[in-house]
């Protein structure tokens, strides 16, 4: 889990306010929180920003002492009209669009990240941050006049068991003697059922699409990888339209990556082993064949080794394209991949 996920999780059980044991605190607010606990995104130079003008406290600013101590922390003093753990939900949420390799601005016409709160959860009611505002706004959703609010769907592109979830738009009533403007809202399935505290979910729009993302579903994933998902996932009319504006020609990229070597002659003697045929059992997949007269087959890890399985002959397999995919990307791939591994255990 992200670091700014994991400094927020530290609650009360009792009453669920948010409070923070391992830090110290004395006189004047001042509070020595872990350095590594920091988003890295906020440190600039030896200062690290807090909170700006655009936010309900006064503009604060953190100053990183010169020596750092044995035990990695850092002195922060902060003078603030709110509370502690506001300022720092602020503060992780600004960091949360640095911590991961992906550019939303490459996929999203308006796009913001924000925290569940407390209250968002208890109230039912997420409340927008002003770049979530826009995204819905400009998604031309306009906020509902009705009690109970309209139904919208949300798409989901990252969450595994599901593709949408229901919600609705809407202002929070205010009286007319109120000096703070209504509040834009999202409640229904989004919050109720999908969102937990502490989640730090995107909610953004392509065109008339909205989408929502935990921002924990795409670590370890690239810009084109989460692109790959929402196209996927997406309503087929905007895949479409975007893929008929698209231009023809490719654009060429550099890729530096690392992957694992695999032995040649492990994979030969899997091959080997398989005769021309699937290893999978039930397989009814027609194979065809090599310029060589042999039937073409993948070698395939059934236990991957990004997951520690070994490059040996037991754990190595010779499929068809077919179950080979299936072995990677089908619903029911846990279940496949038992039956293949007792059926090679069998045969090894």
């Amino acid at each position: 889990m992200n670091t700014y996920c994991r400094l927020l999780r530290t609650r009360n059980a009792s009453s669920g306010s948010a409070f923070y044991p391992d830090y110290e605190r004395s006189a004047r607010n001042r509070w020595s929180l872990p350095l590594c606990d920091l988003p890295r995104c906020c440190i600039n130079g030896r200062q690290i920003v807090g909170c700006d003008a655009l936010a309900k406290f006064r503009p604060v600013k953190f100053r990183l002492p010169e020596e750092m101590s044995q035990e990695n922390t850092c002195k922060l003093s902060a003078w603030t009209s709110g509370t502690l753990p506001s300022m720092l939900r602020y503060i992780l949420d600004r960091g949360a669009s640095e911590m991961t390799a992906v550019d939303w601005n490459l996929i999203f016409d308006n796009w913001g990240i924000k925290s569940v709160a407390p209250t968002d959860k208890s109230k039912q009611a997420y409340v927008l941050s002003a770049e979530q505002h826009a995204a819905v706004i400009d998604a031309d959703i306009a906020p509902s006049l009705e009690r109970p609010a309209t139904p919208i769907t949300v798409v989901t592109p990252l969450s595994p068991y599901r593709q949408t979830v229901i919600s609705s738009f809407y202002n929070a009533k205010r009286s007319a003697k109120a000096s703070r403007e209504p509040e834009p809202r999202m409640g229904r399935e989004l919050i109720r059922v999908w969102l937990q505290v502490n989640d730090a979910v995107l909610i953004g729009n392509i065109g008339q699409t909205l989408y929502a993302i935990k921002i924990d579903s795409v670590e370890n994933m690239t810009t084109a990888e989460v692109m790959q998902e929402i196209a996927r996932r997406s309503p087929h009319s905007m895949v479409l339209a975007l893929a008929l504006e698209a231009a023809a020609g490719p654009v060429r990229k550099d890729v530096i990556r690392s992957e694992f070597a695999r032995n040649p002659y492990v994979v030969a003697a899997a091959l080997h082993r398989a005769q021309n045929t699937c290893e999978m059992p039930g397989c009814v997949a027609k194979l065809f064949e090599r310029d060589d007269g042999s039937s073409y087959l993948e070698a395939h890890h059934i236990i991957p080794l990004s997951e520690k399985g070994l490059d040996s002959l037991d754990n190595v397999a010779a499929l068809c394209p077919h179950c080979h995919r299936q072995q990677h990307h089908s619903r029911d791939r846990v279940a496949l991949r038992m039956q293949l591994k007792n059926y090679i255990e069998s045969v090894f």
